[in-house]
């Protein structure tokens, strides 16, 4: 068939992604809404 299967991409290095900071607990979901909105700007 004339298919061509070797390798096209080279790997140059492999690296662990940057470590997420800590998570932030909220109580109630009027909160989590109001965080939301100010905060991460998503709503």
């Amino acid at each position: 068939l004339g298919v061509d299967v070797s390798p096209r991409l080279k790997t140059l290095k492999v690296t662990e992604p940057a470590k997420r900071s800590a998570g932030v607990k909220v109580p109630d979901v009027a909160t989590l809404v109001q965080k939301l909105r100010t905060e991460a700007k998503v709503i």
